[in-house]
């Protein structure tokens, strides 16, 4: 009985003095070595896996190193020397416990034990490996993927160039133009303008969205124009959405509001996206021009909002104080010398727009008929200086005999601003395949906007302006439809009443006996553009000072 206490308090003691051993391990998180618990069954290990290379199916071993505890009985003892065959993938595991770090000595099953341990590649091969090749081949897509995008939209844009080229040709425009004359005859119909409407624009923006031709609307590239190339389009709206913004108005196709991008404000002119054809029509203008008295054009671009919903931006040069007609209402009445410069810079403008140039940039500008002059589509740069601005309505002349009209309809513009031949043509007297005949009818409404600025301008103590009027506010509606104005300007051949006091004052005179020269019934009779601001620079030499035409003139 003493002997096998003995046996057994010995056989304790060798096992409480069983020292720990240290191995090494690749699983460990945060050494390189392991340290197993004092225990006789307690082992180093190293574990070999076959695996499969997901990119070029050859294979490569995984050897793993660490400790096995022998604290669980007799679990550590079963697992070593295991070599799994029936695994889809070969599994070997080796232990040894002689001394520390012995499994860095242990070696890898051979093919000589099995035939499926053999591998097309050299037995080390790591994740490392595989790695750097799921790099390569992710490098080797994304390449490939860029390859075909740009091969798609050089396509694509190809394609959409032919189709817009095609549907801009002057014959589509022409019968376009002789439907609405046929439709018209000799007198102007009405039906087709609501009464409501102020201008003949917003009768296609009032009606459902099943009523718009959808063939009509023709996408283009989204390239920026004249203006400085500050930054890429999409970070010019992904800049001005995420900044301070403020509600400046509503236009005809959509909102317009002041946005700040890199410290300076811009103004953006948000379209819906049913007015898409507008808004491509104005973008293919803008790009051909560049003139101080023509608003600057910056970029253009299709941006989604938070909403889910889209449009289409237009970034143009900020006028701070806003439209002309803005500007006579809230600004305090003007002088002589100030109302000859906004004059001046307005025929300027038109007269840059109606004439065709070679410009510096070897881009030629065609010419250019507006068919929307009013004051509130002119803004005030400076408060004596203007320019042009919304030129969805524009016309451009091809050659002598070939007109763009885009997919206009003949009257459109603002409905008070019309010229008698646009309110009521007749096609016996204009020829309306001819540039000057729209030309001519911006010189009409130009005279309007001469005598809105003249009504306003204060002469002395004793003949003060009157508040800021539109064109015959005096005998039409506050909204006229098409039947008020053909009445009072077709058949009873009324202008806009010019002042006797005018008369008085040499720049005053100047400007009224003007105004008959501009809205003549005849637009034959009527004086050309350039003529026009021939008169005005000789009035602005006298109002400017010397060292302002030096600066003006660099």
């Amino acid at each position: 009985m003493k002997i096998i206490t003995s046996i057994l308090l010995g056989l304790t003691f060798s096992s409480i003095t069983a020292a720990s051993l240290k191995c090494i391990c690749n699983t460990c998180p945060d050494a390189e070595t392991c340290e197993t618990s004092p225990s006789r069954e307690s082992t180093c290990f190293k574990s070999v896996r076959r695996l499969v290379h997901p990119e070029n199916g050859t294979y490569f071993l995984e050897e793993t190193y660490g400790c096995l505890s022998g604290g669980d009985g007799l679990l550590a003892p079963l697992q070593c020397d295991v070599n799994s065959l029936r695994h889809t993938e070969p599994l070997s595991m080796k232990c040894c416990k002689d001394q520390d770090f012995c499994n860095d000595q242990l070696p890898n099953p051979s093919e000589d034990e099995d035939p499926r341990w053999k591998i097309s590649v050299p037995i080390g091969t790591s994740s490392e490996t595989l790695t750097i090749n799921n790099w390569t081949a992710l490098a080797i897509g994304v390449f490939s993927l860029l390859s075909f995008c740009i091969i798609i939209k050089y396509i694509v844009t190809n394609l959409i160039r032919y189709c817009y080229g095609s549907r801009t040709k002057s014959q589509s425009s022409i019968c376009t133009l002789k439907a609405d004359l046929e439709r018209f005859g000799q007198q102007a119909a009405s039906s087709s303008v609501s009464t409501n409407s102020y201008s003949m624009s917003d009768d296609l923006y009032n009606k459902p969205p099943a009523q718009i031709n959808d063939d009509s609307f023709i996408p283009e590239d989204l390239t920026s124009g004249i203006g400085g190339k500050l930054l890429s389009q999409r970070t010019i709206a992904r800049a001005i959405g995420f900044g301070k913004t403020d509600h400046v108005g509503n236009g005809r196709f959509g909102r317009v509001f002041r946005g700040q991008f890199h410290g300076e404000d811009v103004a953006v002119k948000a379209f819906r996206t049913i007015d898409q054809e507008s808004w491509v029509r104005e973008d293919r203008i803008f790009r051909s021009l560049n003139h101080e008295n023509i608003v600057r054009f910056i970029a253009s671009e299709v941006t989604s909002l938070a909403n889910e919903t889209t449009e289409i931006w237009m970034f143009l040069e900020y006028c701070p104080l806003g439209s002309l007609c803005d500007y006579l209402d809230h600004h305090e009445v003007l002088g002589e010398d100030h109302a000859v410069r906004i004059l001046y810079s307005i025929i300027n403008g038109l007269n840059y727009l109606h004439e065709d140039y070679a410009q510096a940039s070897k881009s030629y500008k065609p010419s250019i008929a507006h068919r929307d002059v009013k004051s509130k589509n002119i803004l005030m740069k400076s408060y004596d200086s203007c320019c042009l601005a919304d030129f969805g309505h524009a016309l451009i002349k091809l050659d002598e005999n070939t007109l763009d009209y885009g997919n206009q309809r003949l009257q459109v513009g603002t409905i008070r601003y019309m010229a008698p031949e646009i309110l009521r043509p007749n096609l016996a007297l204009l020829d309306y395949r001819n540039f000057k005949t729209f030309a001519q009818a911006d010189l009409y409404q130009y005279g309007l906007i001469l005598w809105e600025v003249c009504h306003r301008t204060s002469l002395d103590v004793l003949h003060q302006a009157g508040d800021h009027k539109l064109p015959y506010d005096d005998v039409v509606p506050q909204n006229p439809d098409m039947q008020d104005m053909i009445k009072i300007v077709c058949e009873m051949m009324y202008r806009p009443p010019i002042s006797e006091d005018w008369k008085k004052y040499p720049k005053m005179k100047h400007l009224s006996d003007l105004m008959p020269e501009c809205w003549r019934p005849n637009p034959k009779s009527r004086m050309e553009t350039l003529g026009v601001k021939k008169k005005l620079k000789t009035l602005y030499d006298a109002v400017v000072l010397p060292q302002e035409h030096y600066f003006s003139s660099k």
